[in-house]
C-alpha cells in the first residue's frame, strides 16, 4: 500500500536533482503519474516525442541532447465500496536523443512489480538507431567498421529478432547462486533508491558515450 501523491512527489524531487531543469510538474492521471517541464512549450515538439505506437509522451530536458520521460503506475485495491488503497505497480524511464529536430527513443529502464514474469525486474531495454549519417569520409570509414560488428542490433535485416524486446537484467545476483534473484519487489522504499541510482548511472553513461 502506497500514497500515489507522496511517491510521485518523491520521484519528482529526484528527477529535479539530475535534470537540466528544476521546473518539473506532475501529470496526475487516474492510475499513473508522469512528469514534464513547464519551461518548454507545452504541446511543442521540444517536449513531446513519439514512441513506437505513435503516441506522443511528455518529456523533461535531462542532459545535453537527451530528454527523459518518467511514468509511475499504480494499481487500485478495493477494500469496500468506499474504501480502497493503491499498490505501486511499475516505474518506467524512457531516454530520448533529440538532435536536428529528430527524436529517437534509445533506452528504457523499467521495473514492474510482478514475481511471475519471465523478464528480469528491474531491467534495461535498448532501441537501435534507425539510421546513421556520416558527415565526412572519416566518419564513413568508422561507421563501415562499426556496421560489421553491429549486425545483432540491426533490426532491418531480420523481422523476427528485435533487440528492443530483450530485457537486460539490472539487479541480479546470479553470481551468488540465486537463480531467481533477477526478480525483485518494487515498493515506495525501493523505488526511491532505484530511481536515484538509475538516473545517476544513466547520466554518467550518456556523458561517457558522448
Amino acid at each position: 500500500m502506497v500514497n500515489p501523491d507522496k511517491v510521485a512527489n518523491l520521484c519528482a524531487s529526484i528527477l529535479r536533482k539530475y535534470s537540466d531543469t528544476t521546473e518539473i510538474e506532475i501529470i496526475p492521471y487516474l492510475d499513473n503519474k508522469e512528469f514534464y517541464s513547464s519551461v518548454a512549450k507545452k504541446g511543442a515538439i521540444e517536449n513531446q516525442f513519439p514512441i513506437e505506437s505513435g503516441t506522443l509522451i511528455k518529456t523533461v530536458k535531462f542532459y545535453k541532447c537527451f530528454w527523459i520521460n518518467v511514468s509511475i503506475n499504480f494499481k487500485e485495491k478495493v477494500i469496500t465500496a468506499k474504501n480502497f488503497t493503491y499498490d505501486l505497480e511499475s516505474v518506467n524511464i524512457k531516454i530520448f536523443n533529440f538532435e536536428n529536430d529528430i527524436s529517437e527513443l534509445i533506452i528504457r529502464a523499467e521495473w514492474t512489480n510482478t514475481l511471475s514474469s519471465i523478464h528480469a525486474q528491474p531491467h534495461w531495454q535498448v532501441h537501435p538507431r534507425t539510421e546513421i549519417v556520416a558527415q565526412n569520409i572519416d566518419d564513413f570509414n568508422s561507421l563501415l567498421k562499426l556496421e560489421q560488428s553491429r549486425d545483432l542490433f540491426d533490426t532491418t535485416k531480420s523481422s523476427k529478432f528485435k533487440i528492443q524486446k530483450f530485457h537486460f537484467a539490472m539487479a541480479s545476483k546470479w553470481q551468488d547462486g540465486k537463480t531467481d534473484s533477477h526478480l525483485n519487489n518494487l515498493n515506495d522504499k525501493t523505488v526511491k533508491n532505484w530511481l536515484d541510482g538509475c538516473l545517476c548511472y544513466i547520466k554518467q553513461q550518456l556523458d561517457y558515450c558522448n
